[in-house]
């Protein structure tokens, strides 16, 4: 919504009112795992990578004390590699390109 000059709301209501956290943080930490592995020739996670990645964790989980996000995460960071294609973004969480999601 546009109000005078650079004044707007962004209005976001597809996953409810609070979102899901386990959506959230798997989109956004996916890709230091991504881009770890990329600079490996996806031989292992960089260990600059996986050195953000743990202190997202550790971080987050201080601040927000949700240790059940670990339990529930898994399933989130599958469907962001689905067919070996991640396509996570912080904004909009984790999609595919039509066609490579299979029965």
């Amino acid at each position: 919504m546009f109000r005078e000059g650079a004044d707007f709301t962004v209005l976001d209501r597809s996953r409810g009112e609070w979102g899901e956290a386990a959506d959230d943080v798997s989109a956004m930490t996916i890709n230091y795992l991504f881009f770890g592995l990329l600079k490996t020739d996806g031989n292992e996670i960089d260990k600059e990578f996986k050195q953000l990645y743990e202190t997202f964790f550790e971080v987050y989980l201080d601040k927000s004390g949700e240790y059940e996000l670990l339990e529930v995460i898994p399933p989130f960071y599958a469907l962001c590699a689905r067919n070996g294609k991640i396509t996570c973004t912080a904004h909009s969480g984790c999609f595919w390109p039509l066609g490579a999601v299979s029965g």
